[in-house]
């Protein structure tokens, strides 16, 4: 007589094995039952003893994510679905390996991707018994595993803020939907990053509490998966400059001046450091290198062109477009572009001595080291501010009689304007010889 498996009294035809018998699962309803080995008939013959069997429900499979993962491998998916028992619990790949799975409630469990040599396309199956049988499908796209270069970007500053560009390759598939959610880890905290193309990564720095050097790496996913780098990458924090003082504290709408900035937080170090000008009254902002000379001085060797005359706000950061110039700073006023109209009196003494006044546009008190007039090409002489129309010359001596002169005025000690019709005629004062 062949021997039988009593799935409480459902009968299958077992087959003998060196150490028992093989039993094929009946067709049953999920649930408890109780399994005998007999000899044709078990009534007749008797029965092993009973052993529990628990038939568990097909489990369906609904979703995975996320469905995009790297050729590497090493990733946490999760699979939704269900029902999903405790244990036995496995996750194949077709054309990969087969990995253990983690239960973490009916409806969902999670297994960490294995590698694979090819992207593309590919299957993901469950099982519940251990890996003796796979069921349902779902698929997945293999990409190549992203790699980071480096950060585009030295520098940030304290504040945060500044937009960070992480180089590398293999970007593009994390804008796919289902692929993980990249993030830049700062060490101490991580914020969302964006993806630009396929070779670059943006996130914006966090806020530290103080100056120094940290890593920067990116993570995919929930589980912070991450990406492998060519090297180590690392951002220099700065200090936030806090400017107080701008001199001289105005100049004109012309530009090409330079200015000293006076505050705290300047770093020698910062490549990037910039000045930022900002409109008081339409927020509009023009930006300049800055020159370091110390942790409380700095200089802007080319003062932008203003669109306009009026107060300027004017801030800086060790970055060139950092958040710092969201901060206060000091006010710098911007005078009308400086022209000249005419002058008065024509003639001057070749001597030297004679008072002019020159009128024009765009005057303003300039320190006395800076506000100049220039006769021809190389005679200087004293100028003083009247108002911002007027501006009184003192003729040079040395000039020679019968020549006529143009006349230029800077109010800035470096640019000097001049007109076609502003110009003099020196001419010899009388000489007495007799009384």
């Amino acid at each position: 007589a062949g021997l039988v498996c009593d799935w409480d009294g459902v009968l299958m035809d077992a087959a003998p094995t060196p150490t028992g018998a093989s039993c094929p699962v009946a067709d049953l309803a999920p649930g408890r039952y109780s399994l005998r080995l007999c000899r044709s008939d078990c009534d007749l013959y008797g029965a092993s003893a009973p052993v529990s069997f628990h038939i568990l429900e097909e489990p369906a499979l609904t979703r995975v994510n996320p469905s995009h993962i790297t050729q590497r491998g090493g990733e946490s998916v999760e699979i939704d679905g269900g029902p999903f028992p405790l244990t036995g619990l496995r996750c194949l790949v077709t054309g990969a390996a087969e990995v253990n799975a983690t239960y973490l409630s009916s409806t969902r469990i999670t297994c960490e991707t294995p590698s694979t040599p090819t992207t593309g396309p590919a299957l993901l199956k469950v099982s519940i018994d251990g890996g003796f049988h796979y069921v349902g499908s779902l698929q997945v796209t293999y990409h190549a595993t992203p790699t980071l270069f480096g950060l585009e970007e030295l520098g940030a500053s304290v504040i945060g803020g500044r937009p960070l560009r992480v180089k590398g390759r293999g970007f593009s598939y994390l804008q796919e939907q289902g692929a993980p959610l990249p993030t830049c880890d700062f060490g101490f905290g991580a914020v969302p990053a964006v993806v630009e193309d396929d070779s670059t990564l943006l996130c914006q720095a966090p806020p530290v509490t103080h100056a120094h050097t940290h890593g920067v790496d990116v993570r995919l996913g929930r589980k912070r998966y991450l990406l492998p780098s060519s090297r180590n990458i690392t951002v220099k924090r700065f200090d936030a400059i806090q400017v107080t003082k701008v001199d001289p504290p105005r100049g004109s709408a012309a530009g090409s001046y330079s200015l000293r900035l006076t505050g705290t937080g300047f770093d020698a170090d910062a490549a990037e450091a910039a000045a930022h000008f900002r409109d008081v009254v339409d927020g509009t902002c023009a930006h300049a290198p800055l020159r370091v000379v110390s942790r409380t001085e700095a200089w802007v060797d080319k003062v932008p062109a203003w669109h306009r005359a009026g107060r300027s706000e004017i801030t800086a950061s060790n970055c060139h477009d950092d958040a710092d110039f969201s901060r206060e700073g000091a006010i710098f006023v911007y005078e009308r572009a400086l022209a000249l109209l005419a002058v008065r009196p024509a003639v001057v003494d070749s001597h030297g001595g004679t008072s002019v006044l020159i009128r024009g546009v765009g005057f303003y008190p300039s320190l006395p080291s800076v506000l100049k007039c220039r006769f021809g090409p190389s005679q200087y002489g004293d100028a003083t501010f009247v108002n911002s129309t007027t501006v009184r010359c003192v003729s040079p001596p040395n000039l020679r009689a019968g020549l006529e002169y143009p006349v230029a005025v800077t109010v800035d000690g470096k640019t000097y304007v001049t007109a076609p019709s502003v110009k003099v005629r020196a001419t010899a004062a009388p000489r007495i010889l007799r009384i």
